[in-house]
């Protein structure tokens, strides 16, 4: 790439690339922004600021989600992931931006939870064909929310689990549809029409769904 934006250079992941009229590429990480306005949308920054939440997934996904959430104003992210290596590099590079102690890799999941406000999935566990839940459901009580960016299936067994305990929940629909609407203005440097964007989303979902 010829150029990297900000946002994805911080995060370390890129996935969305343009090319200009001249043939030079530029990289972009719209899952980040995708997030952000998910989560404003649907829980509120007010559910995360100031507050502790736990990020299970420290891939690029999580990556991308773990610097949203520290857009959104959290105080401390306690980072989990399979690969204890990966949840010590996010944490580190959180540290680096945000400052000392402000994330801390969790060894174990449930603990963490217990400590925060709410959780997000940033695994495939959960996706179709991965079948599975990575958070501990003894976990979750009503007092928490439960975000996961997987959308195929709509409704993951983790997102299923915590509405049954309580939580406010947010599936992954709505980070798919935002990095879409900026993935848009990227390529035509026109905004796109979000609520349009919506609309056709859930009509292809509904339809895929029944097909699943």
């Amino acid at each position: 790439l010829d150029e990297i934006a900000g946002e994805a250079r911080e995060i370390g992941a890129v996935n969305t690339v343009t090319i200009s009229q001249d043939g030079a590429t530029a990289g972009h990480n719209t899952d980040r922004i995708g997030f952000r306005r998910s989560f404003e949308e649907q829980l509120g920054a007010a559910s995360v600021r100031g507050k502790t939440a736990t990020l299970v997934g420290a891939g690029g996904a999580g990556r991308a989600v773990a610097f949203a959430l520290f857009d959104l104003g959290v105080d401390t992210l306690l980072v989990n992931d399979s690969r204890p290596e990966q949840a010590k590099t996010l944490a580190e590079a959180l540290a680096a931006h945000f400052g000392p102690g402000r994330a801390q890799v969790a060894a174990n999941p449930e603990a963490a939870i217990s400590q925060s406000a709410g959780v997000v999935n940033a695994t495939p566990v959960g996706m179709l064909g991965v079948p599975g839940n990575p958070i501990p459901s003894c976990a979750i009580t009503a007092k928490h929310w439960v975000a996961d960016v997987i959308y195929t299936p709509l409704e993951t067994e983790c997102i299923t689990v915590a509405r049954a305990r309580g939580a406010r929940v947010m599936g992954g629909a709505g980070m798919c549809v935002h990095q879409a609407a900026e993935t848009f203005k990227l390529f035509t440097g026109i905004p796109a029409d979000t609520q349009r964007l919506q609309r056709t989303f859930a009509i292809a979902a509904a339809a895929r769904e029944k097909s699943l």
